[in-house]
């Protein structure tokens, strides 16, 4: 069974976090990450908001970084080929092949950068984060959940989703509510202590996730 994780990594020659440092204004958003013919890391990032000048020049000068394209530029947001042959942005790269691991998100504040990774099992985990640490990145475990059979993509149960699918469709979060507990309970052919249990804990599952998200984009 595979497991989906999301991690924080910090390390100030990270060549977007140094760009990033000191200013809370921007954020990246990585869109793809690939292997270049020549071995070097291919790095495809929006970045939003601040000073899109003043960025690029600070990512030109990062460790390890040998081109630096806008392809896109709108007023609000510009996107960034990054070429890197070495560094901590490289290794995180070559770090996440190794570990057979699929990027399925990515995002960068001046605090760091947040991956959110599905890897094989947790030996796959296991040797990620000694790869980067022992490369002097830190890496921090926010969210971590075995995917697969019961287990939604976001961290649900199957049953969590089916209940909080039910209790939408009866307008129990409805204001004013339009549907008790008892009422989703029913819909389910479960317990009333089933049905909101299943709430409770598909609700405080999806919190998590919204607030990591939001940590990883805001940076606050």
């Amino acid at each position: 069974m595979t497991l989906v994780a999301k991690l924080h990594l910090t390390c100030p020659d990270l060549p977007f976090v140094a760009a990033l440092a000191g200013t809370s204004a921007t954020t990246v958003e990585v869109e793809a990450t690939m292997t270049t013919e020549t071995g070097e890391s291919a790095v495809f990032a929006w970045v939003h908001g601040g000073d899109f000048v003043a960025f690029a020049s600070a990512l030109a000068d990062g460790e390890g970084v040998t081109s630096v394209q806008c392809l896109d530029d709108f007023d609000d947001r510009r996107l960034y080929r990054v070429d890197v042959e070495s560094g901590p942005a490289a290794l995180v790269h070559r770090a996440v092949i190794r570990a057979g691991a699929s990027n399925l998100r990515a995002s960068i504040t001046h605090e760091g950068l947040d991956l959110r990774l599905r890897l094989p099992d947790r030996d796959a985990l296991v040797a990620f984060r000694e790869t980067l640490l022992d490369a002097g990145v830190d890496v921090t475990t926010r969210y971590l959940s075995a995917s697969g059979g019961d287990d939604d993509r976001n961290g649900l149960t199957r049953k969590q989703l089916e209940t909080l699918a039910a209790a939408v469709e009866a307008g129990y979060f409805a204001v004013p509510r339009e549907a008790t507990l008892a009422d989703v309970a029913a819909a389910l052919g479960v317990s009333r202590q089933a049905a909101s249990e299943r709430l409770r804990r598909g609700m405080e599952t999806l919190a998590r996730n919204a607030v990591d998200e939001a940590v990883g984009v805001a940076g606050a």
